[in-house]
Protein backbone atom coordinates (compact mmCIF):
# COMPACT_ATOMS: atom_id res chain seq x y z
CA UNK A 1 0.00 0.00 0.00
CA UNK A 2 1.99 3.43 -1.07
CA UNK A 3 0.57 6.75 -0.63
CA UNK A 4 2.71 9.87 -3.08
CA UNK A 5 2.52 13.16 -2.75
CA UNK A 6 3.86 14.53 -6.61
CA UNK A 7 6.89 16.70 -6.35
CA UNK A 8 7.27 19.94 -7.54
CA UNK A 9 8.78 23.14 -7.04
CA UNK A 10 5.34 24.36 -4.75
CA UNK A 11 5.93 25.67 -1.68
CA UNK A 12 3.75 25.88 1.67
CA UNK A 13 1.24 28.53 1.19
CA UNK A 14 2.16 32.18 2.74
CA UNK A 15 1.13 32.47 5.90
CA UNK A 16 -0.69 36.04 5.18
CA UNK A 17 -3.11 33.73 3.16
CA UNK A 18 -3.55 31.08 6.02
CA UNK A 19 -3.88 30.83 9.88
CA UNK A 20 -0.74 29.08 10.04
CA UNK A 21 2.33 30.91 11.21
CA UNK A 22 6.01 30.13 10.00
CA UNK A 23 9.25 31.09 9.57
CA UNK A 24 10.57 32.84 6.34
CA UNK A 25 12.91 29.84 6.06
CA UNK A 26 9.87 27.13 6.27
CA UNK A 27 7.82 29.18 3.93
CA UNK A 28 10.19 28.78 1.42
CA UNK A 29 10.90 25.45 1.78
CA UNK A 30 10.55 22.72 -0.69
CA UNK A 31 8.06 19.96 -0.11
CA UNK A 32 10.02 16.54 -1.04
CA UNK A 33 8.03 14.13 -2.78
CA UNK A 34 7.36 11.43 -0.18
CA UNK A 35 5.58 7.84 0.20
CA UNK A 36 3.66 6.32 2.98
CA UNK A 37 4.47 2.23 3.08
CA UNK A 38 3.78 -0.58 4.44
CA UNK A 39 6.83 -2.85 4.40
CA UNK A 40 8.44 -6.20 5.51
CA UNK A 41 10.81 -4.73 8.45
CA UNK A 42 13.39 -7.27 7.00
CA UNK A 43 13.65 -5.27 3.64
CA UNK A 44 14.64 -2.03 5.69
CA UNK A 45 17.97 -1.04 5.86
CA UNK A 46 19.08 0.95 9.32
CA UNK A 47 21.64 3.67 9.34
CA UNK A 48 23.75 4.54 11.89
CA UNK A 49 22.16 6.49 14.95
CA UNK A 50 23.59 8.54 17.94
CA UNK A 51 21.67 6.47 19.83
CA UNK A 52 24.05 3.65 21.00
CA UNK A 53 23.79 2.47 24.52
CA UNK A 54 20.29 0.68 24.55
CA UNK A 55 19.00 -2.83 24.34
CA UNK A 56 15.75 -4.08 23.55
CA UNK A 57 15.83 -5.75 27.26
CA UNK A 58 15.25 -2.34 28.65
CA UNK A 59 12.07 -1.32 26.64
CA UNK A 60 9.94 -4.47 28.19
CA UNK A 61 6.77 -2.21 27.89
CA UNK A 62 7.23 -1.17 24.39
CA UNK A 63 8.17 -4.49 23.12
CA UNK A 64 4.82 -6.13 24.72
CA UNK A 65 3.03 -3.43 22.75
CA UNK A 66 4.49 -3.69 19.56
CA UNK A 67 4.05 -7.34 20.12
CA UNK A 68 -0.24 -7.02 20.87
CA UNK A 69 -0.75 -3.93 18.58
CA UNK A 70 2.05 -3.79 15.94
CA UNK A 71 3.96 -0.88 14.88
CA UNK A 72 1.73 2.62 15.05
CA UNK A 73 3.88 5.47 14.37
CA UNK A 74 5.39 5.13 10.99
CA UNK A 75 9.36 4.91 10.84
CA UNK A 76 11.17 7.61 8.67
CA UNK A 77 13.83 6.86 6.12
CA UNK A 78 15.12 7.65 2.81
CA UNK A 79 14.66 6.07 -0.62
CA UNK A 80 17.86 5.35 -2.30
CA UNK A 81 18.61 5.66 -6.08
CA UNK A 82 18.79 2.07 -6.19
CA UNK A 83 15.06 1.71 -4.66
CA UNK A 84 16.71 0.64 -0.95
CA UNK A 85 15.05 2.14 2.22
CA UNK A 86 17.27 3.57 4.85
CA UNK A 87 15.46 3.99 8.22
CA UNK A 88 17.24 6.98 9.95
CA UNK A 89 14.50 7.29 12.56
CA UNK A 90 12.90 4.88 14.38
CA UNK A 91 15.35 2.53 14.31
CA UNK A 92 14.03 0.78 17.47
CA UNK A 93 10.43 0.33 16.54
CA UNK A 94 11.94 -1.62 12.87
CA UNK A 95 14.72 -4.07 15.85
CA UNK A 96 11.46 -4.57 18.22
CA UNK A 97 9.26 -5.79 15.07
CA UNK A 98 11.76 -7.98 14.10
CA UNK A 99 12.11 -9.39 17.47
CA UNK A 100 8.83 -9.69 17.75
CA UNK A 101 7.82 -10.93 14.10
CA UNK A 102 5.73 -8.40 13.02
CA UNK A 103 4.93 -9.01 9.00
CA UNK A 104 5.01 -4.93 8.35
CA UNK A 105 5.75 -1.39 9.56
CA UNK A 106 4.46 1.75 8.39
CA UNK A 107 7.02 3.62 6.63
CA UNK A 108 7.28 7.38 5.91
CA UNK A 109 9.82 7.41 2.63
CA UNK A 110 11.60 10.42 1.45
CA UNK A 111 14.04 10.39 -1.70
CA UNK A 112 17.27 10.40 -0.58
CA UNK A 113 19.20 13.71 -0.33
CA UNK A 114 21.31 15.68 -3.14
CA UNK A 115 24.13 15.43 -0.73
CA UNK A 116 27.49 14.36 -0.29
CA UNK A 117 28.81 11.96 2.15
CA UNK A 118 29.59 13.79 4.91
CA UNK A 119 26.54 16.52 4.71
CA UNK A 120 23.85 13.70 4.52
CA UNK A 121 25.99 12.25 8.12
CA UNK A 122 25.87 16.00 9.23
CA UNK A 123 22.07 16.16 8.09
CA UNK A 124 21.19 12.48 9.81
CA UNK A 125 22.91 13.18 13.57
CA UNK A 126 21.43 17.16 13.73
CA UNK A 127 17.32 15.39 12.51
CA UNK A 128 18.28 12.51 15.41
CA UNK A 129 19.05 14.87 17.82
CA UNK A 130 16.63 17.59 17.18
CA UNK A 131 13.97 14.16 16.88
CA UNK A 132 14.24 12.89 20.45
CA UNK A 133 15.22 16.40 22.07
CA UNK A 134 12.03 17.77 21.22
CA UNK A 135 9.88 14.36 21.50
CA UNK A 136 7.50 15.37 24.55
CA UNK A 137 7.11 12.17 26.36
CA UNK A 138 3.63 11.19 27.52
CA UNK A 139 3.77 12.27 31.22
CA UNK A 140 2.22 9.48 33.85
CA UNK A 141 -0.48 11.61 34.89
CA UNK A 142 -1.71 12.03 31.12
CA UNK A 143 -1.33 8.58 31.07
CA UNK A 144 -3.63 8.03 33.99
CA UNK A 145 -6.11 10.14 32.20
CA UNK A 146 -6.72 8.34 29.44
CA UNK A 147 -6.83 5.23 31.43
CA UNK A 148 -9.56 7.17 33.24
CA UNK A 149 -11.53 8.05 30.43
CA UNK A 150 -11.36 4.60 28.90
CA UNK A 151 -12.41 3.50 32.33
CA UNK A 152 -15.48 5.70 32.57
CA UNK A 153 -16.51 4.65 28.89
CA UNK A 154 -16.88 1.29 30.15
CA UNK A 155 -13.67 -0.13 28.88
CA UNK A 156 -12.88 -3.60 30.69
CA UNK A 157 -9.65 -3.59 32.63
CA UNK A 158 -8.25 -6.63 30.97
CA UNK A 159 -8.79 -4.97 27.53
CA UNK A 160 -6.98 -1.74 28.63
CA UNK A 161 -4.49 -4.51 30.02
CA UNK A 162 -3.91 -5.68 26.58
CA UNK A 163 -4.20 -3.23 24.70
CA UNK A 164 -1.51 -1.11 26.69
CA UNK A 165 0.48 -3.77 27.08
CA UNK A 166 0.59 -3.56 31.26
CA UNK A 167 -0.15 -6.86 32.52
CA UNK A 168 -0.46 -5.76 36.07
CA UNK A 169 -4.02 -5.18 36.18
CA UNK A 170 -3.49 -3.53 39.62
CA UNK A 171 -1.57 -0.76 38.09
CA UNK A 172 -4.02 0.04 35.74
CA UNK A 173 -6.72 0.34 38.59
CA UNK A 174 -3.96 2.63 40.27
CA UNK A 175 -3.81 4.60 37.60
CA UNK A 176 -7.56 5.12 36.36
CA UNK A 177 -7.59 6.38 39.89
CA UNK A 178 -4.91 8.87 39.50
CA UNK A 179 -5.88 9.71 36.18
CA UNK A 180 -9.58 11.40 37.69
CA UNK A 181 -7.63 13.85 40.06
CA UNK A 182 -5.79 16.95 38.97
CA UNK A 183 -3.89 17.23 42.14
CA UNK A 184 -2.98 13.50 42.11
CA UNK A 185 -1.49 13.48 38.64
CA UNK A 186 0.17 17.13 39.26
CA UNK A 187 2.09 15.52 42.08
CA UNK A 188 2.54 12.45 40.29
CA UNK A 189 4.28 13.78 37.45
CA UNK A 190 6.65 16.26 39.51
CA UNK A 191 7.89 12.87 41.31
CA UNK A 192 6.57 14.28 44.61
CA UNK A 193 4.47 10.70 44.54
CA UNK A 194 4.96 7.86 43.16
CA UNK A 195 1.78 5.46 41.73
CA UNK A 196 0.31 4.05 44.93
CA UNK A 197 0.38 7.37 46.90
CA UNK A 198 -1.00 8.96 44.45
CA UNK A 199 -3.82 6.86 43.72
CA UNK A 200 -4.15 6.83 47.34
CA UNK A 201 -4.42 10.60 47.15
CA UNK A 202 -6.89 10.47 44.53
CA UNK A 203 -9.30 8.20 46.31
CA UNK A 204 -9.98 11.22 49.22
CA UNK A 205 -9.94 13.26 46.44
CA UNK A 206 -12.98 11.33 44.58
CA UNK A 207 -14.73 11.89 47.79
CA UNK A 208 -14.47 15.07 47.77
CA UNK A 209 -12.15 15.14 51.55
CA UNK A 210 -10.10 18.20 51.02
CA UNK A 211 -8.51 18.46 54.47
CA UNK A 212 -7.03 14.60 53.73
CA UNK A 213 -6.14 15.53 50.32
CA UNK A 214 -4.40 19.05 52.16
CA UNK A 215 -2.53 16.77 54.81
CA UNK A 216 -1.13 13.96 52.41
CA UNK A 217 -0.29 16.75 50.03
CA UNK A 218 2.30 18.02 52.90
CA UNK A 219 3.13 14.56 54.14
CA UNK A 220 6.50 13.41 53.66
CA UNK A 221 7.01 10.68 51.55
CA UNK A 222 8.46 8.38 54.57
CA UNK A 223 5.24 8.78 56.64
CA UNK A 224 2.76 9.10 53.71
CA UNK A 225 0.98 5.59 54.19
CA UNK A 226 1.51 6.30 57.98
CA UNK A 227 -0.45 9.02 57.54
CA UNK A 228 -3.12 7.94 55.06
CA UNK A 229 -3.86 5.27 57.20
CA UNK A 230 -4.55 7.19 60.29
CA UNK A 231 -7.21 9.00 57.45
CA UNK A 232 -9.06 6.15 57.16
CA UNK A 233 -8.86 4.91 60.45
CA UNK A 234 -10.58 8.06 61.35
CA UNK A 235 -13.08 8.09 58.76
CA UNK A 236 -14.28 4.90 59.42
CA UNK A 237 -14.49 5.27 62.90
CA UNK A 238 -16.30 8.54 62.28
CA UNK A 239 -18.90 6.57 59.73
CA UNK A 240 -19.31 4.01 62.37
CA UNK A 241 -20.16 5.88 65.27
CA UNK A 242 -22.31 7.64 62.77
CA UNK A 243 -24.30 5.02 61.74
CA UNK A 244 -24.79 3.69 65.33
CA UNK A 245 -25.96 7.28 66.14
CA UNK A 246 -28.51 7.15 63.96
CA UNK A 247 -31.20 4.79 66.33
CA UNK A 248 -30.96 7.02 69.35
CA UNK A 249 -31.11 10.25 66.83
CA UNK A 250 -34.58 8.53 65.68
CA UNK A 251 -35.50 8.49 69.81
CA UNK A 252 -35.43 12.22 70.02
CA UNK A 253 -31.53 12.20 71.29
CA UNK A 254 -29.13 15.37 70.12
CA UNK A 255 -26.28 13.33 69.38
CA UNK A 256 -22.59 14.29 70.21
CA UNK A 257 -19.57 13.69 67.29
CA UNK A 258 -17.26 14.24 70.12
CA UNK A 259 -16.98 13.28 73.47
CA UNK A 260 -18.33 16.29 75.84
CA UNK A 261 -16.58 17.60 78.34
CA UNK A 262 -17.43 16.65 81.93
CA UNK A 263 -14.78 16.98 84.49
CA UNK A 264 -13.41 20.58 85.42
CA UNK A 265 -14.78 23.69 86.16
CA UNK A 266 -15.74 24.78 82.48
CA UNK A 267 -17.14 20.99 81.98
CA UNK A 268 -20.87 21.76 79.47
CA UNK A 269 -21.89 18.35 80.01
CA UNK A 270 -23.33 16.02 82.99
CA UNK A 271 -23.18 12.51 83.02
CA UNK A 272 -26.41 10.69 83.45
CA UNK A 273 -25.10 8.83 86.41
CA UNK A 274 -24.18 12.30 87.99
CA UNK A 275 -27.78 13.33 88.12
CA UNK A 276 -31.09 12.07 89.69
CA UNK A 277 -34.48 12.93 88.98
CA UNK A 278 -37.05 14.99 91.39
CA UNK A 279 -37.94 12.38 93.33
CA UNK A 280 -34.22 11.29 94.01
CA UNK A 281 -34.67 8.29 91.63
CA UNK A 282 -31.55 7.65 89.46
CA UNK A 283 -31.68 7.96 85.80
CA UNK A 284 -31.89 5.01 84.07
CA UNK A 285 -31.63 4.16 79.88
CA UNK A 286 -35.75 3.59 80.04
CA UNK A 287 -36.21 7.08 82.17
CA UNK A 288 -34.07 9.01 78.99
CA UNK A 289 -36.05 7.13 76.56
CA UNK A 290 -39.33 7.88 78.14
CA UNK A 291 -38.10 11.88 77.46
CA UNK A 292 -35.04 12.48 75.85
CA UNK A 293 -35.74 16.01 75.79
CA UNK A 294 -32.70 17.96 76.35
CA UNK A 295 -30.40 15.14 76.53
CA UNK A 296 -27.32 14.25 74.22
CA UNK A 297 -25.86 10.92 73.32
CA UNK A 298 -22.33 9.66 72.40
CA UNK A 299 -21.75 6.63 71.23
CA UNK A 300 -18.22 4.86 71.59
CA UNK A 301 -16.80 1.45 71.59
CA UNK A 302 -16.44 -0.70 74.93
CA UNK A 303 -13.62 -1.25 76.55
CA UNK A 304 -14.15 -5.12 76.44
CA UNK A 305 -14.61 -6.76 73.36
CA UNK A 306 -17.70 -9.69 73.08
CA UNK A 307 -17.53 -12.54 70.72
CA UNK A 308 -19.59 -12.37 67.65
CA UNK A 309 -19.81 -13.94 64.36
CA UNK A 310 -17.45 -12.93 61.61
CA UNK A 311 -20.25 -12.97 58.72
CA UNK A 312 -22.86 -11.23 60.71
CA UNK A 313 -22.01 -9.81 63.51
CA UNK A 314 -24.13 -11.08 65.79
CA UNK A 315 -23.20 -11.46 69.11
CA UNK A 316 -22.43 -15.34 70.66
CA UNK A 317 -21.64 -17.13 73.26
CA UNK A 318 -18.54 -18.77 73.98
CA UNK A 319 -19.99 -21.81 74.31
CA UNK A 320 -21.64 -21.85 70.98
CA UNK A 321 -18.27 -22.37 69.45
CA UNK A 322 -15.94 -25.68 68.80
CA UNK A 323 -12.94 -24.44 70.09
CA UNK A 324 -11.09 -27.78 68.81
CA UNK A 325 -11.07 -26.32 65.30
CA UNK A 326 -9.24 -23.60 65.95
CA UNK A 327 -5.89 -23.40 63.40
CA UNK A 328 -7.76 -26.44 61.58
CA UNK A 329 -9.56 -24.52 59.10
CA UNK A 330 -10.29 -28.10 57.22
CA UNK A 331 -12.31 -29.67 60.20
CA UNK A 332 -16.04 -29.49 60.28
CA UNK A 333 -16.90 -28.20 63.83
CA UNK A 334 -19.48 -30.30 66.43
CA UNK A 335 -22.72 -30.15 65.46
CA UNK A 336 -24.86 -26.82 66.40
CA UNK A 337 -21.34 -25.29 66.82
CA UNK A 338 -19.32 -22.71 64.63
CA UNK A 339 -16.01 -22.95 63.71
CA UNK A 340 -13.36 -21.10 65.22
CA UNK A 341 -12.19 -19.84 62.52
CA UNK A 342 -16.10 -18.03 61.93
CA UNK A 343 -16.05 -15.89 64.69
CA UNK A 344 -13.87 -13.07 66.32
CA UNK A 345 -13.97 -10.44 69.21
CA UNK A 346 -14.77 -6.99 68.46
CA UNK A 347 -15.62 -3.82 70.16
CA UNK A 348 -19.54 -3.01 70.16
CA UNK A 349 -20.82 0.79 70.20
CA UNK A 350 -22.28 1.82 73.24
CA UNK A 351 -24.49 5.24 74.52
CA UNK A 352 -23.32 7.16 77.03
CA UNK A 353 -25.46 10.12 77.87
CA UNK A 354 -25.22 13.66 78.91
CA UNK A 355 -27.12 16.58 80.12
CA UNK A 356 -25.99 20.27 79.37
CA UNK A 357 -25.24 22.07 82.69
CA UNK A 358 -28.01 24.54 82.42
CA UNK A 359 -30.48 22.42 82.54
CA UNK A 360 -29.31 20.59 85.87
CA UNK A 361 -31.30 21.97 88.97
CA UNK A 362 -33.81 23.64 86.69
CA UNK A 363 -36.60 21.45 85.85
CA UNK A 364 -36.74 17.48 86.17
CA UNK A 365 -32.99 16.74 87.11
CA UNK A 366 -30.81 17.56 89.80
CA UNK A 367 -27.34 16.84 91.10
CA UNK A 368 -27.07 13.46 92.85
CA UNK A 369 -26.13 14.03 96.39
CA UNK A 370 -22.15 14.17 97.22
CA UNK A 371 -21.28 10.65 99.54
CA UNK A 372 -20.77 11.19 102.81
CA UNK A 373 -17.98 8.98 104.31
CA UNK A 374 -19.28 5.36 106.32
CA UNK A 375 -17.58 7.10 109.23
CA UNK A 376 -19.89 10.30 110.19
CA UNK A 377 -21.95 9.47 112.85
CA UNK A 378 -26.42 8.65 111.67
CA UNK A 379 -27.75 11.82 112.68
CA UNK A 380 -24.86 14.21 111.46
CA UNK A 381 -24.65 12.35 107.95
CA UNK A 382 -28.35 12.54 107.86
CA UNK A 383 -28.05 16.43 108.08
CA UNK A 384 -25.44 16.07 105.43
CA UNK A 385 -26.81 14.27 102.96
CA UNK A 386 -30.17 16.58 103.47
CA UNK A 387 -28.05 19.81 102.67
CA UNK A 388 -25.15 18.29 100.34
CA UNK A 389 -26.35 20.58 97.69
CA UNK A 390 -26.67 23.54 99.87
CA UNK A 391 -24.17 26.13 100.10
CA UNK A 392 -23.19 27.24 103.17
CA UNK A 393 -25.54 30.57 102.98
CA UNK A 394 -28.52 27.95 102.47
CA UNK A 395 -28.42 25.78 104.83
CA UNK A 396 -30.97 26.46 107.85
CA UNK A 397 -29.96 24.35 110.92
CA UNK A 398 -32.70 22.38 113.16
CA UNK A 399 -34.25 23.55 115.77
CA UNK A 400 -34.13 20.41 117.87
CA UNK A 401 -31.00 17.99 118.37
CA UNK A 402 -31.67 14.63 116.23
CA UNK A 403 -32.58 11.63 118.53
CA UNK A 404 -36.01 10.59 120.27
CA UNK A 405 -36.44 12.71 123.64
CA UNK A 406 -39.69 10.78 124.67
CA UNK A 407 -37.77 8.03 126.29
CA UNK A 408 -38.99 7.33 129.95
CA UNK A 409 -36.76 8.51 132.49
CA UNK A 410 -34.82 10.26 130.02
CA UNK A 411 -34.08 13.89 131.53
CA UNK A 412 -35.33 16.79 129.51
CA UNK A 413 -34.67 19.53 132.61
CA UNK A 414 -32.12 21.05 129.96
CA UNK A 415 -34.72 21.25 126.96
CA UNK A 416 -36.24 24.48 127.14
CA UNK A 417 -32.26 25.62 128.39
CA UNK A 418 -32.11 28.40 125.03
CA UNK A 419 -28.26 28.57 126.27
CA UNK A 420 -27.72 24.93 126.16
CA UNK A 421 -30.35 24.91 123.15
CA UNK A 422 -28.08 27.44 120.80
CA UNK A 423 -24.89 26.14 121.93
CA UNK A 424 -25.70 22.43 120.46
CA UNK A 425 -27.61 23.89 117.50
CA UNK A 426 -24.00 25.73 116.50
CA UNK A 427 -21.95 22.70 117.37
CA UNK A 428 -24.16 20.76 115.26
CA UNK A 429 -24.10 23.73 112.45
CA UNK A 430 -20.26 23.69 112.52
CA UNK A 431 -19.73 19.84 112.39
CA UNK A 432 -22.05 19.88 109.31
CA UNK A 433 -19.63 22.58 107.60
CA UNK A 434 -16.94 21.01 108.32
CA UNK A 435 -18.27 17.39 106.94
CA UNK A 436 -19.61 19.09 104.06
CA UNK A 437 -16.39 20.68 103.26
CA UNK A 438 -14.79 17.07 103.36
CA UNK A 439 -17.28 16.04 101.24
CA UNK A 440 -16.46 18.90 98.90
CA UNK A 441 -12.83 18.29 99.05
CA UNK A 442 -12.92 14.12 98.55
CA UNK A 443 -15.51 15.22 95.46
CA UNK A 444 -12.46 17.74 94.06
CA UNK A 445 -10.14 14.99 94.52
CA UNK A 446 -11.98 12.26 92.76
CA UNK A 447 -12.83 14.51 90.28
CA UNK A 448 -9.23 15.14 89.34
CA UNK A 449 -8.35 11.83 89.68
CA UNK A 450 -10.88 11.01 87.22
CA UNK A 451 -9.77 13.61 85.22
CA UNK A 452 -6.20 12.76 85.52
CA UNK A 453 -7.46 8.69 84.66
CA UNK A 454 -9.65 10.22 81.89
CA UNK A 455 -6.39 11.82 80.22
CA UNK A 456 -3.94 8.61 80.29
CA UNK A 457 -7.42 6.01 78.96
CA UNK A 458 -7.35 9.02 76.61
CA UNK A 459 -3.81 9.01 75.75
CA UNK A 460 -3.45 5.08 75.56
CA UNK A 461 -6.45 4.94 73.17
CA UNK A 462 -4.96 7.46 70.72
CA UNK A 463 -1.67 6.04 70.89
CA UNK A 464 -3.07 2.40 70.33
CA UNK A 465 -5.05 4.00 67.23
CA UNK A 466 -1.51 5.31 65.95
CA UNK A 467 -0.24 2.44 66.31
CA UNK A 468 -3.05 0.38 64.12
CA UNK A 469 -2.08 3.21 61.39
CA UNK A 470 1.64 2.22 62.08
CA UNK A 471 0.66 -1.74 61.63
CA UNK A 472 -1.25 -1.01 58.52
CA UNK A 473 1.39 0.94 56.93
CA UNK A 474 3.96 -2.06 57.75
CA UNK A 475 1.62 -4.23 56.28
CA UNK A 476 1.71 -2.52 52.93
CA UNK A 477 5.25 -2.69 53.36
CA UNK A 478 5.09 -6.05 53.93
CA UNK A 479 3.06 -6.70 51.36
CA UNK A 480 5.25 -5.11 48.46
CA UNK A 481 8.07 -7.21 50.13
CA UNK A 482 5.90 -10.50 49.30
CA UNK A 483 6.50 -9.44 45.38
CA UNK A 484 9.89 -10.00 45.32
CA UNK A 485 12.19 -12.53 43.56
CA UNK A 486 15.58 -12.31 45.53
CA UNK A 487 16.28 -12.09 49.41
CA UNK A 488 18.24 -9.80 51.63
CA UNK A 489 21.74 -10.46 51.79
CA UNK A 490 21.00 -11.32 55.77
CA UNK A 491 18.06 -12.81 55.59
CA UNK A 492 19.29 -16.49 56.47
CA UNK A 493 20.84 -14.42 59.43
CA UNK A 494 17.51 -13.28 60.78
CA UNK A 495 15.53 -16.62 60.11
CA UNK A 496 18.39 -18.19 62.51
CA UNK A 497 17.73 -15.70 64.95
CA UNK A 498 14.21 -15.99 64.77
CA UNK A 499 13.90 -19.54 65.17
CA UNK A 500 17.18 -20.30 67.21
CA UNK A 501 16.43 -17.75 69.40
CA UNK A 502 12.80 -15.75 69.85
CA UNK A 503 11.11 -19.68 69.49
CA UNK A 504 9.00 -17.75 66.85
CA UNK A 505 8.05 -20.39 63.44
CA UNK A 506 4.70 -20.01 61.44
CA UNK A 507 2.12 -22.10 62.54
CA UNK A 508 -0.42 -20.04 63.22
CA UNK A 509 -3.50 -20.60 61.09
CA UNK A 510 -4.79 -16.55 61.06
CA UNK A 511 -0.77 -15.45 60.80
CA UNK A 512 -0.29 -18.15 57.91
CA UNK A 513 -3.41 -17.05 55.78
CA UNK A 514 -1.98 -13.24 55.94
CA UNK A 515 0.85 -14.44 54.69
CA UNK A 516 -0.64 -16.10 51.68
CA UNK A 517 -2.41 -13.36 51.09
CA UNK A 518 0.43 -11.21 50.57
CA UNK A 519 2.17 -13.73 48.83
CA UNK A 520 -1.12 -13.83 46.76
CA UNK A 521 -0.97 -17.53 46.90
CA UNK A 522 -4.55 -20.02 46.99
CA UNK A 523 -5.35 -23.44 48.41
CA UNK A 524 -3.93 -23.10 52.03
CA UNK A 525 -0.52 -24.99 52.50
CA UNK A 526 -1.16 -26.93 49.11
CA UNK A 527 -1.04 -23.85 47.48
CA UNK A 528 2.10 -23.01 49.13
CA UNK A 529 3.36 -25.75 48.33
CA UNK A 530 3.12 -25.58 45.04
CA UNK A 531 4.21 -22.24 44.35
CA UNK A 532 7.41 -23.27 46.15
CA UNK A 533 8.15 -25.90 44.19
CA UNK A 534 7.99 -23.56 41.36
CA UNK A 535 10.43 -21.43 42.76
CA UNK A 536 13.79 -20.48 42.79
CA UNK A 537 15.72 -20.49 45.84
CA UNK A 538 15.61 -16.48 46.06
CA UNK A 539 11.82 -16.55 45.61
CA UNK A 540 11.45 -19.13 48.13
CA UNK A 541 13.28 -17.30 51.37
CA UNK A 542 11.01 -14.27 50.58
CA UNK A 543 8.48 -16.54 51.12
CA UNK A 544 9.49 -17.84 54.25
CA UNK A 545 10.59 -14.31 55.36
CA UNK A 546 7.02 -13.77 54.69
CA UNK A 547 5.71 -16.28 56.59
CA UNK A 548 7.98 -15.53 59.60
CA UNK A 549 7.15 -11.63 59.22
CA UNK A 550 3.48 -12.70 59.31
CA UNK A 551 4.02 -14.88 62.58
CA UNK A 552 5.90 -11.85 63.85
CA UNK A 553 2.87 -9.33 63.63
CA UNK A 554 0.55 -12.25 64.82
CA UNK A 555 2.11 -11.65 67.92
CA UNK A 556 2.46 -8.25 68.80
CA UNK A 557 -0.53 -7.11 70.41
CA UNK A 558 -2.73 -3.50 69.46
CA UNK A 559 -1.08 -1.55 71.98
CA UNK A 560 2.41 -3.15 71.75
CA UNK A 561 3.74 0.32 71.48
CA UNK A 562 3.57 0.28 75.66
CA UNK A 563 5.45 -3.18 75.72
CA UNK A 564 8.97 -4.10 75.79
CA UNK A 565 9.42 -7.20 73.97
CA UNK A 566 12.97 -8.81 72.42
CA UNK A 567 11.32 -10.77 69.65
CA UNK A 568 9.04 -8.00 68.31
CA UNK A 569 12.16 -5.62 69.05
CA UNK A 570 14.78 -7.88 66.61
CA UNK A 571 11.67 -7.40 64.06
CA UNK A 572 11.20 -4.19 63.72
CA UNK A 573 15.13 -3.46 63.39
CA UNK A 574 15.23 -6.06 60.40
CA UNK A 575 12.56 -4.30 59.07
CA UNK A 576 14.11 -1.00 59.53
CA UNK A 577 17.20 -2.63 57.71
CA UNK A 578 14.79 -3.39 54.56
CA UNK A 579 13.78 0.02 54.35
CA UNK A 580 10.86 0.32 56.16
CA UNK A 581 10.61 3.46 57.99
CA UNK A 582 9.93 3.01 62.03
CA UNK A 583 7.47 5.69 63.30
CA UNK A 584 7.49 6.54 67.12
CA UNK A 585 4.87 3.91 68.37
CA UNK A 586 7.12 1.71 66.43
CA UNK A 587 9.94 2.36 68.10
CA UNK A 588 8.33 2.59 71.12
CA UNK A 589 7.49 -1.28 70.77
CA UNK A 590 10.98 -1.65 69.25
CA UNK A 591 12.63 -0.12 72.83
CA UNK A 592 14.18 2.72 71.41
CA UNK A 593 12.00 5.18 72.69
CA UNK A 594 10.68 5.33 76.33
CA UNK A 595 6.64 4.99 76.08
CA UNK A 596 6.38 7.86 78.46
CA UNK A 597 7.71 10.64 76.47
CA UNK A 598 5.50 9.69 73.25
Amino acid sequence: MTTTLEPGNSTVPDPADTDAVASDHVAGQQIPAAEALYVDPRELILDDNVRENFTLDDFPETVEDIRVNGVKAAVKAYREPDGRLLVFEGQRRVLIALEVGCPVVPVWAEPAPDLTAKDRKIARIIEQINANDHRAPLTDGDRGAGIAQMLDLGVPVTRISHALAIRDLDKIRKAGKVGRSRTARSMLDDNQLDIDQAAILAEFDALGDTAAVQQLQHAPRTTFLYQAHQIRQEREEDRARFAASLPYAAAGFAIAVMEPQTLGSDALYVLAQDVVTTDGEPVTPEVLHANPAGWVAYLDTEADAVLVETATGAVIDTDAVDWTTKHHPDDAPAEGLLHANAVEHRHIWAPRYYLPVNLVDTGEYHRAPVPVPEEIDPPARAETENSSTATDSDYAPARTLPGDNSDAGHDDSHQDDPVEDEAARAAREARVAELQAQARQRQAELEAAALEAKRLRDRHEALTKNFASATAAREDFLRAFAERTTAPTSAQRFLLETSGVHLIGPDDYKATQNALDWLKITGWRAGLADAAAKARPGRCTVMLLTLVFAAHEARISKDGWAHKDTATAHYLHFLAELGHHLMPVEQSAAGDLDPDTL
